[in-house]
């Protein structure tokens, strides 16, 4: 029995983050790891965690990351904030720490991202490895930046006891990470089996998708923009229904504002946060992945298993994507775009796709999912992984 420490910086149950723990978890467990699970609050996958009979710690902690710094009140509240963070993690590792020290013995701690370091600070503590599960650019996508530096945060990678898994090739070499033995890249589990949908007729789908957090980070005010030049030019202006919910009012109230200024409430559908999103990527003409910088994109490999083609950007891990389905099958997988005028072709080309060709490209897709990105492939990677730090620090 391997008893491992997770360390979650958020419940919010359809992030791709919370979405790739809980798959992983479950894989695990199977394999005789033994997990002992803290996250921030009783929110969101805190309920599937229990359910699963994993063990949850419940504790106060904040990103080890500098707060906001945009508005006059951020500005403001800028030093207050990074001392409560700083407070506060120091007490969430001090609490830990007793609660985990008079308990069996921890053989790891595992952070399921970058920017929380409560699960370093741990794991010096206990003497035991600590792997940091990097999901996420930091600066690129999200605008965080570690605190105190990038380059303190580097140099904790490369310590001893500390390993790393980053989710894409590109996460590994944005930090520095090329040919470093403690870390691996492990690409996101997503599941797989029969495409459904893939069978589907192209002509029973009637929309367009996004599915996704509406915040800038994911661009849907690119593809608004997109949209709105691909309607005036379109005859039947295939609709675009989005499904999400707002991390940003503001932003959200923009891309509503926008909407109606150019003519698209009849168009364009919000639909708000849904767990149905499988069955919206089945029934998509194709789904838009806009993201400014996307780590990996989970939603990617999810649409094409589900017999969606994809129209990404071709940044980050989405490009890496297309990438790898291109080496693999020898021909594109989807459609890529950098700029608006290029978004709002593809989304006319997807319109205009026959039905073989449609075909042709949703199996290429498919056949990439299931050969890179198979949970089990995930599960078996980070077990592997496990193993050999285990047989690498034993006593």
């Amino acid at each position: 029995m391997t008893n491992v420490v997770y360390i979650l910086n958020s419940t919010y149950s359809l992030g791709g983050a919370s979405k790739s723990f809980l798959s992983l978890i479950s894989g695990l467990k199977r394999k005789g790891v033994c997990p002992l699970v803290v996250v921030p609050d009783k929110e969101g996958i805190y309920a599937d965690l229990l359910r699963m009979g994993v063990e949850v710690i419940v504790a106060l902690y904040r990103p080890n990351t500098y707060p906001r710094f945009a508005t006059v009140k951020d500005k403001l509240l800028f030093l207050p904030r990074l001392w409560a963070r700083r407070w506060l993690n120091r007490r969430a590792v001090s609490r830990l720490f007793a609660l985990l020290s008079v308990r069996g013995h921890v053989h790891l701690v595992h952070t399921n991202v970058s920017v929380v370091d409560i699960g370093f600070r741990l794991a010096r503590r206990l003497r035991v490895p600590h792997v940091y599960h990097i999901r996420e650019y930091g600066d690129l996508d999200f605008h965080e930046f570690y605190f105190p530096s990038w380059k303190l945060f580097h140099k904790r990678l490369r310590v001893p006891l500390s390993y790393v898994i980053c989710i894409t090739e590109g996460i590994l070499r944005h930090h520095l990470l090329q040919g470093y033995s403690a870390a691996r890249v492990i690409y996101n589990g997503i599941e797989t089996g029969t495409v459904p949908g893939a069978g589907d007729s192209f002509e029973d789908r009637k929309f367009f998708l996004y599915a996704g957090r509406i915040e800038p980070a994911k661009g849907l005010d690119l593809l608004l923009e997109a949209y709105a030049a691909y309607v005036e030019k379109s005859a039947s202006g295939t609709p675009l229904w989005v499904a999400g919910d707002a991390g940003d009012d503001s932003y959200s109230r923009c891309l509503n504002e926008y909407a109606r200024s150019r003519g698209l409430g009849g168009h364009v559908r919000f639909l708000g946060p849904r767990r149905d999103v499988d069955v919206l990527m089945r029934k998509a003409l194709a789904i838009v992945i806009p993201s400014r910088f996307e780590a990996f994109g989970r939603c990617m490999p999810e649409a094409m298993s589900n017999g969606c083609l994809v129209i990404g950007r071709d940044t980050g891990g989405t490009k890496e994507q297309f990438d790898n389905g291109l080496r693999l099958t020898g021909a594109e997988i989807g459609f890529r775009f950098t700029t608006v005028a290029e978004l709002a072709e593809a989304l006319g080309r997807a319109e205009s796709l026959s039905e073989h060709e449609r075909k042709d490209i949703v199996e290429r897709a498919c056949r990439t999912v299931r050969t890179l990105y198979s949970t089990d492939a995930y599960v078996d990677g980070v077990y592997q992984f496990y193993r050999d730090i285990l047989n690498e620090n034993m006593d």
